[in-house]
Parts: C-alpha cells; structure tokens; sequence
C-alpha cells in the first residue's frame, strides 16, 4: 500500500498534562504542586516527599484528564453532563487517595489536604 493510496483519516491527539487538570488546583488542593519542576526537573529526586508528591499528583491528574477524554467521546442523550463528570471524578479521587494512604508515608498533609479538597467538590 503506497503513501496517498488510500482515504486520508484525521487523528485526533488529546494530552495528559498537569496543565489542563485543574479541578483539585482550583479546589484547595494546591497552587504549584510539581517538587519535579524545581532545581532544572530535577527537584523530584532531592526527596522521598517530593517523589511521592509528584507521583500522586500524576494518578490524580491522569484520573481527571482521562475521564474527561472518555466523556468528550460520548455525544447524543446519554453523554454525562458537568455534574456527573464532577462526581465521577470525585469517586475516582477518592478511590486513588484511599489506596495511596498507606503506602505514602512522606506526604501525609498532602493527602490530608486532598482529601479536603476532594471533599468539597
């Protein structure tokens, strides 16, 4: 099969980035909350806080962003509107902070922050 042979077929590209997951940020969760970011990217290895910051962070985003990529996959009568994407996201949250509690000994006032974040949603 030669280039240009066949029907030409869009491919769609969607991100996963700290950038376009907000909703915990806006929520109380936290202003800047990558420790990766400091010291030229390398802040994330100085601490076992600061790789677990960032590793819990990263589930939360991807969690967030990833059903608002399924969503916006959905159209017609049974797409979900805003508040139930928002109470999918909170179950979601939920569910990955309740399984990361025990094993993150190093962020123990993040978690109890998200936790406050996430329950004011």
């Amino acid at each position: 099969l030669a280039l240009g042979s066949g029907p030409l077929e869009e491919v769609l590209i969607d991100r996963i980035s700290p950038h376009d997951a907000t909703l915990l940020v806006t929520a109380g969760g936290g202003g800047a909350v990558l420790a990766g970011t400091a010291f030229a990217g390398f802040g994330g290895f100085l601490s076992s806080a600061a790789r677990e910051n960032d590793y819990l962070w990263g589930r939360l985003h991807a969690a967030e962003r990833l059903i608002g990529l399924v969503a916006g996959a959905v159209s017609g009568p049974g797409a979900p509107d805003e508040a139930e994407l928002r109470a999918f996201r909170k179950r979601a949250f939920e569910a990955i902070l309740d399984e990361e509690a025990a094993r993150l000994q190093a962020v123990p006032a993040l978690l109890a922050r998200l936790r406050a974040a996430v329950a004011a949603l």
